[in-house]
């Protein structure tokens, strides 16, 4: 399933941006690992980065979201990582478009991580040996370390 990446990105301190971007990679690297495609806009951090390094000129913040749009109009679902107004738009938008909308990758089906009806049974006997995977608004996310599962 191809699974846009909603939440925060701007703030008032670098720092924080940085936060919101790796956030957003990171739920995007555990949709991958469940077999999703997913699409990261925090990821365009970097190119507009690179275009005020270049003297490009900053992209203007409504063509990033004209930009979010379209790419949203090709996923299936969207996953919301924090909320903000750019990302309440993103919301509204799937919602209008009847999208899959997930607030935890406990939500989300697999597809590839968990195949065979070993490493299910496995993971449904397992202790859970937990380790923090990304802190949001919703609550943390975490994974076992020892089955994959993904908990929140």
């Amino acid at each position: 399933m191809k699974i846009y990446v909603s939440g925060a990105y701007s703030a008032d301190a670098e720092e924080i941006v940085l936060d919101n971007v790796h956030k957003a990679i990171d739920v995007g690297i555990e949709l991958f690992k469940m077999g999703h495609i997913p699409f990261i806009p925090h990821l365009t951090h970097w190119v507009e980065k690179r275009a005020i390094r270049t003297a490009q000129g900053s992209i203007p913040y409504e063509k990033w979201l004209e930009y979010d749009s379209m790419w949203l109009d090709m996923c299936d679902a969207i996953f919301v990582i924090g909320r903000s107004s750019g990302a309440d738009q993103e919301i509204l938008h799937a919602v209008e478009r009847k999208m899959w909308v997930y607030t935890s990758l406990i939500q989300v089906p697999y597809h590839g991580e968990l195949e065979t009806t070993e490493e299910l049974k496995n993971a449904e006997q397992c202790k859970h040996r937990l380790t923090t995977i990304v802190s949001t608004g919703f609550g943390s996310v975490t994974k076992c370390v020892n089955c994959g599962g993904i908990l929140v």
